[in-house]
């Protein structure tokens, strides 16, 4: 049974690269995937028996291997100065900068479609929807305890609403015309009243 698992390597080598930070270039994870497949069908791979962890025929983990592969690949990983840019972007709520960064992504990854992707997955780590004005967080300051998940509230009379001040206004407005009723519930559950959001 244990030996089965052996056929899950490329899957979970394929997540691993897929999920690894510093992050690694879009198509790498397929890359790396297929990779381990022509190891496993080589027979190449087998399984700790202590464990039940897979084990290359090196000795190495998954991890382990992986990061040996970056040493011998370092094209692999995305340059740190488009980390350190899409810090810049998504902490600043410039749309500006959103833009400028789009394209620079676009000309990294090759295409527009593969851009649009790496740029929707900066938003969402840095808590953000891309093309708005919020101001996301950096993600290393992001899960500092059990109450930060309520800062993803989307009532708008609650100081803890995502989203700026425009953003509350406009969810308000669309809330009161469907009727106050839901409307004086969500400010009631807020603590306030419908004339009076709290703030951050």
């Amino acid at each position: 049974m244990a030996e089965y698992s052996i056929l899950n390597v490329p899957l979970v080598g394929r997540n691993l690269a897929a999920s690894r930070a510093p992050r690694l270039h879009p198509s790498v994870p397929a890359e790396y995937g297929d990779m381990l497949s022509r190891e496993v069908a080589a027979g190449e791979w087998t399984v700790d028996q202590e464990n039940g962890e897979p084990l290359n025929a090196k000795g190495q983990t998954l991890p382990e291997h992986l990061e040996f592969t970056l040493g011998t690949r370092p094209h692999w990983l995305v340059p740190e100065v488009v980390e350190d840019e899409a810090e810049a972007v998504w902490t600043s709520g410039s749309l500006t900068l959103q833009g400028q960064h789009l394209n620079q992504l676009e000309k990294f990854a090759g295409s527009k479609a593969a851009a649009l992707v790496l740029f929707k997955e900066e938003a969402e780590r840095y808590g953000v929807k891309p093309f708005t004005t919020e101001k996301g967080v950096k993600p290393s300051e992001q899960r500092k305890g059990p109450a930060d998940e309520s800062n993803l509230s989307t009532n708008p009379w609650s100081k803890t609403f995502r989203g700026d001040d425009a953003a509350r206004a406009a969810r308000i407005a669309s809330i009161c015309k469907q009727g106050t009723k839901l409307a004086n519930a969500l400010a009631k559950a807020a603590g306030t009243t419908i004339g009076r959001p709290l703030r951050k």
